[in-house]
């Protein structure tokens, strides 16, 4: 799950386009799904997410990163994992 807004299948990898001004601070790649961790404490993910392994509420496929609401609680996430 490529994150380029596309469904398509690549051998090398691709830049993904978040938009936002904060570095990345962790990526979580996993076999169908990823996700980004920003300085900012922002969350994005994309790829698969028929079992809500998205975070967003809904159970479906993104081809593009999203913004995952977090709870209060976990507003200093310093890690992730996939």
């Amino acid at each position: 799950r490529l994150g380029t807004d596309r469904h398509l299948n690549k051998n090398t990898p691709q830049p993904v386009k978040i938009s936002t001004t904060s570095n990345f601070i962790a990526l979580a790649l996993g076999g169908a799904h990823s996700l980004a961790l920003l300085a900012n404490g922002e969350l994005f993910a994309w790829g698969a997410g028929g079992c809500g392994q998205l975070g967003n509420d809904c159970l479906v496929d993104s081809a593009r990163p999203l913004r995952v609401k977090l709870p209060k609680w976990a507003n200093d996430a310093q890690a992730i994992t996939a």
